[in-house]
């Protein structure tokens, strides 16, 4: 487990990426499956971050097979599952809330 994106001058939450794949590099690691769990879709800045600059740092230090697996996107379960949920909440709502015009 590790965390990417740091910005700014506040310290980020550790260990960072680009430090993980060093150490799993030293390691002697020849292959990394990457997967950003904290993304249900995936946006520019995991593909470009992880798929690109980490991509080519994981290369030059010596792992040859650096993958970065999709985030859900719109898998038909996830979609399923999130739509189940709006329609029962939208229903706890409708039950609580009176409706107003």
């Amino acid at each position: 487990m590790c965390y990417q994106s740091r910005v700014g001058l506040l310290k980020w939450l550790q260990p960072y990426t680009e430090d993980t794949i060093r150490h799993k590099a030293a390691e002697g690691a020849r292959q990394m499956l990457v997967y950003p769990i904290a993304f249900t879709s995936d946006h520019i800045e995991t593909l470009y971050e992880l798929g690109i600059e980490y991509a080519h740092l994981a290369g030059t230090l010596g792992i040859p097979e650096y993958r970065v697996a999709p985030a859900l996107n719109d898998h038909p379960l996830l979609i399923r599952g999130l739509s189940r949920l709006v329609v029962e909440r939208a229903g706890a709502s409708a039950r609580t809330t009176p409706v107003t015009t």
